[in-house]
């Protein structure tokens, strides 16, 4: 959901130390012939570049107030950010050209962790732990009465769901019968189905607390799939990627991950009467359990 007051910036806008579009294109292209890590360059200028889309509360979007980025996965790239040594740079880019923004240079690596398909992963290399959990929800519009989800499943149905979401994969899979409406933002999904344009909704367990402030109802308490989310940066460059994959472990680890969902996005949905899933260290909570 996009707050009040967030905008979204031309794709490649860079907000921070204005870098021009040539200059981030040229930094990167020129690393990647030269077999160079992108962290070598972070460390150098103290400057990571993040591509983001902030038009999904609570995950990532504007604060009203001060209109800077915020968000569990916003706050999640600051301290990555503080990590490498660096001030963190926001990339504007929207969600469906993300991949195409990285592997054109536009930024050192996503700062708003998505699912790690294994179509996704011919393009860009994802870091080896979850940055969150994300379980998926199917909710219908007010009065159309179905009990199970199987019924979606009907040539007489539509579904609405965010365009390039890894959603579109499992509403393929599960409701084939079924018309789907690809839009451009959960905002958009959600406005479908609460005006009757459309008869589901299949979203992320971020934004139940928006689908059922819209009166929109869950069709079951449980998820329907549950999927990592997680960042990617170019293919290849394993310095990177193992780093980022070691700060995820620590996060989770000290719980730093589980306190950011609490705050950010599990305190929301909970009053809905749905669990979330926090992301911690398995062999503690193993330890502990």
């Amino acid at each position: 959901m996009l707050l009040a007051g967030a905008g979204v910036l031309a794709a490649g806008a860079v907000t921070g130390c204005g870098l021009t579009k040539s200059e981030d294109s040229s930094a990167s292209s020129g690393a990647a012939a030269a077999g160079e890590s992108a962290l070598a360059r972070i460390k150098k200028d103290k400057k990571v570049r993040f591509g983001v889309d902030l038009s999904f509360a609570p995950l990532q979007y504007r604060d009203p107030r001060s209109k800077e980025p915020t968000g569990y996965s916003i706050e999640v790239s600051k301290l990555l950010a503080a990590a490498l040594g660096a001030e963190a740079e926001w990339v504007e880019v929207p969600f469906q050209e993300l991949i195409s923004a990285q592997k054109a240079g536009r930024f050192d690596m996503v700062g708003i962790p998505v699912v790690n398909t294994a179509e996704r992963a011919l393009e860009v290399a994802f870091a080896a732990a979850p940055a969150f959990l994300e379980g998926t929800y199917l909710f219908q519009r007010r009065g159309l009465g179905l009990s199970r989800i199987e019924q979606l499943n009907d040539g007489s149905k539509t579904i609405a769901l965010l365009a390039g979401s890894a959603q579109v994969n499992t509403a393929k899979l599960l409701f084939p019968k079924a018309k789907r409406k690809e839009l451009p933002d959960d905002v958009a999904a959600t406005a479908d189905v609460s005006t009757g344009r459309s008869d589901a909704l299949f979203v992320g367990d971020y934004a139940i607390g928006d689908a059922r402030r819209k009166g929109l109802e869950l069709i079951q308490p449980r998820p329907v799939a549950t999927a990592w989310n997680t960042y990617f940066l170019p293919q290849g460059d394993i310095i990177l990627q193992q780093f980022v994959t070691t700060f995820l472990q620590q996060k989770a680890s000290d719980l730093t991950l589980a306190n950011l969902w609490q705050q950010f996005v599990a305190s929301d949905i909970e009053r809905y009467g749905v669990q979330s899933a926090p992301v911690k260290d398995p062999y503690l909570a193993a330890a502990y359990a």
